[in-house]
């Protein structure tokens, strides 16, 4: 409830900028320089485009590269370091909104950079209300085009909100956890044991299980059990497979288990929870 109160109070944020920046097509900097220090006055965001410049913003600075995203608030000081280029969207926005990306770090890595270039490019040319990327023709409906580039804006603030959580979490976790996890999502369809889990990263299972618990504040039991009863409810709702075969599919050692293991954590056994998210297509006659 609270989270669907908070997207209530979502509204579009106000565009006052896009497009991409290169400074040596500007004369004064052709030749680089340093920009004056300014005070921002509202969200920049900027995905650079190269490894040249530097950025700096309040105490901070980054060498540019195209494997993270800028994310500047309201009121930082800032300057940059030429010669610089990047894709930018200035915007500025109220509520909850303004609340998460305020939030935010100022540097954010990107697990995929190339789909946050992805979606700050098709934003940009939406914009422009130009073109339609799918078919590369003139768009001839601007409303259209609004609406697509507001979707892809809402998916680059889910990718920066998703992604700070990664950085944040996986800075407060040891390389032999991180592998762990990696281990989990690449073997999900395999009954991890303790043992299996703690071998992936070449430790015993008493100290492995200890540091696991600390780090990620769970037993490996849990952490696993949660993964996988998450995909069952993806499964369930999205795909056609029985409840047996996702049980089977999921590494879990029979239905019977599977369900109990559910039922416990959701208070639905699968079937219900399955009819619970079915939907119900209105008949109207």
């Amino acid at each position: 409830m609270k989270s669907q109160e908070a997207m209530e109070q979502f509204s579009l944020p106000r565009i006052l900028g896009e497009g991409i920046y290169d400074s040596s097509e500007l004369p004064k900097y052709r030749h680089g320089g340093v920009t004056p220090e300014r005070v921002t006055d509202c969200f920049e965001l900027e995905l650079p485009l190269d490894k040249r410049g530097t950025i700096y913003i309040e105490s901070s600075d980054r060498q540019s590269n195209p494997g993270f995203i800028l994310v500047a608030k309201p009121g930082q000081r800032r300057h940059t370091l030429l010669p610089y280029r990047c894709q930018f969207i200035h915007l500025s926005c109220d509520g909850e909104l303004s609340k998460q990306l305020a939030s935010l770090p100022d540097f954010i890595m990107l697990s995929e950079p190339e789909i946050a270039q992805r979606l700050f490019g098709e934003f940009i040319l939406h914009r422009a209300g130009a073109i339609d990327v799918t078919d590369n023709t003139q768009s001839t409906n601007a409303d259209a085009d609004n609406l697509l580039a507001y979707s892809r804006l809402f998916e680059l603030f889910w990718m920066l909100v998703t992604e700070s959580g990664k950085q944040s979490r996986a800075g407060q976790r040891s390389e032999a956890i991180e592998t762990a996890l990696r281990y989990v999502d690449a073997h999900l369809d395999s009954e991890l044991t303790l043992d299996v889990l703690a071998g992936s990263c070449h430790m015993s299972p008493i100290y492995f299980h200890r540091l696991f618990k600390r780090q990620m504040g769970m037993t490996p039991y849990r952490y696993i059990l949660a993964k996988k009863l998450t995909e069952a409810k993806k499964r369930l709702i999205m795909t056609n497979q029985s409840c047996l075969e996702i049980a089977l599919g999921l590494g879990f050692s029979s239905q019977s288990y599977f369900n109990y293991s559910f039922r416990r954590e959701t208070g639905l056994t699968p079937a219900q929870f399955r009819r619970e998210h079915s939907g119900t297509y209105p008949d109207r006659g």
